[in-house]
């Protein structure tokens, strides 16, 4: 297997996810077998890179995994879900030493390559290429080995490429011109999910033939080690102990898609039947299912619909008050509201296991990674346990819930949040199970309790 490559930039916005799932591509055609990852809090580029991939693109999480807290985890995680694959394609998160605000390099895509040993490949432009070497030198960084130009022509890609190789010492692999091709759709708050898979593996053919075109793709294989799979031999996961199975309902639709693979994986790994219902087209849960989880996802675009399937909103309400164990994350917890206003203020009646409305901002709410430790002993959690999150929203609730207590990552700001009951856990913080596999646990538990009421 040859070592992971990382596709970085220093700054949002400078065209990685085009580049890293045209390069997926390519290497698809070249007979490799590739394992994609994202890392960071993101939803929406690892569904581009799972079509191009053509196997789940998972994250890599460098806040909840980092070394202190989950030693080995991360390199774990890797290992993992890169068995069977003959190279790992990483798309590293906003600028490559992004991380937790005031605390950077922490958390940031640097961390993960530092953790991986990664081959990274920075993606720049002629408004910034003179303030690579600066930039790297400033965290001593000595992973970044390669360079790909973006919207250049031809004559200023060669002035930059000379550039390079003689300020920064760093391999120049190649440019890309400005091209349509490349432009990725601005949607909903920014982001653009690819809703048809069939002409998103067409655009990703189409640009995978461009970057060929112009980037030495070959040229990166030659640099890129190959390493011994039997390294990461230490690196696996252990199998928990075999118990009954039980049904969990996941919402999957255009109004609900944001979860973690990782996530379903775990719960899989303890038993779990994955069952997807669609809140929006179904009209009832799954029959015999023992849990629901509701994720992420767009439900304020999709008021209308979801308000108008009033069969599926009573079967929720019905089956959450009987005691099945439930968790609702962000868009889901919103999904659980009275009601919902949309931003051309308009209100719809939801499910009602929540009391009072979610509402537009207008603006990111508390945005970032967390700490969320119990007030009180929950579905989920002991008393004073915790578990790291993040958050992402632009609306808002009249009612976030007391049962615990948030705290950001770099101790900047706190707030009490989360819903419990016995039989629940919801709030606007995304769940990442993984940083304290016990709420899996106890979530499966529950499930297979309620399995033989």
């Amino acid at each position: 297997m040859y070592n992971n490559i990382m596709i970085s930039a220093m700054d949002s916005h400078s065209g990685k996810t085009a580049i890293c799932s045209s390069l997926i591509t390519a290497l698809k055609k070249r007979n490799l077998k590739v394992a994609a990852f994202k890392t960071g809090p993101d939803y929406i580029d690892p569904m581009y890179h799972s079509i191009a991939a053509a196997r789940v693109c998972i994250n890599l999480e460098p806040y909840f995994l980092e070394t202190d807290f989950k030693k080995d985890e991360l390199k774990k995680q890797f290992a993992h879900y890169s068995k069977g694959a003959d190279i790992a394609v990483i798309e590293a998160a906003m600028g490559y030493f992004s991380g937790i605000y005031k605390e950077e390099p922490r958390a940031s895509a640097y961390a993960v390559a530092k953790e991986l040993n990664s081959y990274v490949v920075m993606v720049v432009s002629k408004d910034n290429y003179t303030k690579v070497s600066d930039y790297l030198a400033e965290h001593g960084d000595k992973f970044v080995k390669a360079i790909i130009v973006n919207k250049v022509n031809k004559e200023e890609y060669l002035d930059i490429k000379k550039y390079i190789e003689t300020n920064a010492g760093l391999l120049v692999l190649g440019y890309l011109e400005e091209n349509k091709a490349f432009l990725v759709e601005s949607r909903h708050l920014g982001l653009y999910t690819p809703d048809d898979v069939k002409a998103t593996l067409e655009t990703l053919e189409k640009r995978a033939k461009i970057l060929e075109t112009t980037v030495d793709i070959d040229l990166l294989l030659s640099q890129v080690e190959e390493i011994n799979t039997d390294d990461f031999a230490d690196f696996s996961y252990e199998e928990p102990e075999k118990k009954e199975s039980f049904s969990v309902a996941v919402a999957k639709d255009e109004a609900f898609s944001f979860i973690y693979e990782d996530n379903l994986e775990l719960l899989k790994s303890l038993g779990a039947k994955i069952v997807f219902f669609s809140p929006i087209h179904d009209k009832k849960l799954p029959d015999n299912i023992s849990g629901l989880w509701l994720p992420g996802g767009y439900p304020e675009r999709y008021g209308k619909e979801l308000s108008q399937n009033i069969s599926m909103c009573e079967s929720i309400k019905n089956a959450v008050e009987s005691g099945l164990p439930t968790i609702a994350e962000c868009g889901g917890y919103m999904y659980l509201h009275e009601e919902m206003k949309d931003k051309e203020e308009n209100t719809y009646k939801l499910v009602g296991v929540i009391k009072g409305l979610t509402y537009p901002t207008g603006k990111l709410q508390r945005f970032g990674y967390i700490e969320v430790s119990a007030y009180e002993e929950n579905m989920l959690l002991k008393k004073g346990e915790s578990f790291r999150a993040h958050e992402f929203h632009y609306w808002d609730s009249e009612n976030n819930g007391q049962s615990c207590h948030a705290m950001k990552a770099n101790k900047s700001k706190e707030w009490d949040c989360i819903h419990t009951k016995d039989n629940l856990f919801a709030g606007y913080p995304h769940i990442y199970l993984r940083t304290n596999v016990n709420m899996a646990k106890r979530f499966a538990d529950r499930c297979r309790a309620y399995n033989r009421l």
